[in-house]
Order: structure tokens, then C-alpha cells, then sequence
């Protein structure tokens, strides 16, 4: 995962505050997309964390929003973050690894190689994710430059 370091101006509580008025909230932003044909942008929070995303001109699922961290420095803030497949579907890919480990032992396998089956199908998830964010590469600069836009100053 690419890292990013925007610095601005505004405080952290203003950038949320910001990122809020120009950006609809959205519980849970992996899936956002999906839910709205018009072209968007959502964001969360939660804590310093920020998430956002772009639904783009068609909605599909599966694009991995921008999540960082908004701290103060200085007067201003700074965000860093990045484009995490790891922090955006840690969760569904542990999903799809109890199900392969569970079917594998409902199809007879023994202990350690249902185990070693959800290993593998937890790294073939996250494979198969971090290629398919190569294909969102419009999304994330449109992401970039709402930060660049709205959230710096």
C-alpha cells in the first residue's frame, strides 16, 4: 500500500467538520458504492480515523476507500493514510476463510488441512482484492483530490 501525507491548514476537528459538509456519511464505506448510482462521495469517522471514498460513475462494489489518520500539528493537521485492502476487508476475508475451513471439514478433510486451506484461501482472497484495486485507479485519484480540494485549506 502506497502511503500519503497531505498537510493542512485546518485544524483536525475542522477537516472532519469539512470533509462532512462536502462528503455524505457512510457507515460502513467498502460497501458504499453499491447502494447509489449517482456519482459520490462518502466519508467516516471514527476517533482520528477518516475513511473516504468515491462510488464513481457506475456502482460496484469492491473499491477500498482512502483510511488514515487526521492529527494536529502545529495549527494545521495532517492526514496520512493510504488505500489498505488489509484494514478495509480484513473482516470479510477472515469471513471467507472460517467458511472454507468449516466446509473442508464438513467434506471430510482432515484438521490441518482444513487449516491449511483457510490459510491459503485468506491469501488468495487478499490477492485476488489488491488486484482488483488496480482497476478502481480513477477512484483513487478522485479520493486525492477531494483531499487535495477541500480538506488542505
Amino acid at each position: 500500500m502506497r502511503r500519503y501525507e497531505f498537510h493542512s491548514v485546518l485544524p483536525p476537528e475542522l477537516v472532519f467538520a469539512v470533509a462532512g459538509t462536502k462528503a455524505r456519511e457512510a457507515r460502513h464505506p467498502y460497501l458504499t458504492s453499491c447502494f447509489t448510482a449517482a456519482e459520490r462521495f462518502f466519508y467516516r469517522r471514527d476517533g482520528e480515523w477518516l475513511w473516504l471514498t468515491y462510488t464513481g460513475t457506475m456502482p460496484i462494489t469492491g473499491f477500498v476507500p482512502f483510511s488514515g489518520t487526521v492529527r494536529a500539528e502545529g495549527t494545521g493537521s495532517v492526514i496520512s493514510g493510504g488505500f489498505s485492502v488489509w484494514r478495509a476487508v480484513w473482516r470479510f476475508l477472515l469471513i471467507g476463510s472460517v467458511i472454507v475451513f468449516f466446509a473442508a471439514l464438513l467434506y471430510g478433510a482432515e484438521l490441518w488441512m482444513a487449516a491449511l486451506a483457510a490459510v491459503l484461501a485468506f491469501f488468495w482472497f487478499s490477492l485476488t482484492q489488491q488486484v482488483i484495486q488496480r482497476t478502481f485507479r480513477k477512484r483513487q485519484k478522485a479520493v486525492l483530490g477531494f483531499i487535495q480540494e477541500y480538506l488542505l485549506h
